[in-house]
């Protein structure tokens, strides 16, 4: 399948810094999910395009994309399971706090519980924080849950400081 190396590809652009790169890339990615069909992984594209709108100061771009998103889990996706839209939420989390989207604080809550409830259900209680731990998104959402340090934000200009209680203001690039 072509679509996900265009999305590994993407993603390698934008870690190098060359967000325009990655947009081309996650743009062909979304479209060839689309025709096949793939609603979680054309969710998760678009979730991300939201991310690389933000690098690109397209703030507009960045909120048609994730209410794009929304839609999409609300209206395809409303009866997969919680922990497997966990992180294109998380993704959209990071977007609205990028945005200073009042939607942030609400969503961080319901991915956390989503998180406790998919470690409660997956494994026994000795292994739920060890479980948590190996799933990097997992970890990140418990993190921002919990007020632990900086933070690495969407618009991916480096760490941000929290300002107040989880869920709250950040303090971000301008």
């Amino acid at each position: 399948m072509e679509a996900i190396p265009l999305q590994c590809l993407g993603k390698l652009h934008f870690d190098q810094g060359d967000a325009q790169a990655a947009l081309q890339s996650g743009l062909q990615a979304q479209a060839l999910f689309q025709f096949l069909e793939e609603p979680c992984e054309a969710c998760s594209v678009v979730s991300t395009l939201a991310r690389y709108a933000i690098h690109l100061g397209q703030r507009d771009v960045a909120l048609a994309r994730l209410n794009a998103t929304l839609g999409q889990l609300q209206r395809e996706l409303v009866d997969w399971p919680a922990t497997e839209t966990i992180d294109v939420r998380w993704r959209c989390q990071q977007v609205m706090v990028a945005l200073s989207d009042p939607r942030a604080g609400p969503l961080l809550e319901q991915l956390f519980a989503d998180v406790q409830a998919g470690a409660t259900r997956l494994t026994d209680a000795a292994d739920r924080d060890r479980l948590i731990q190996a799933k990097p998104v997992w970890r990140a959402v418990v993190a921002a849950r919990l007020g632990a340090g900086p933070l690495r934000l969407a618009c991916g200009c480096g760490p941000h400081q929290r300002d107040g209680a989880p869920g709250r203001r950040i303090q971000h690039c301008p």
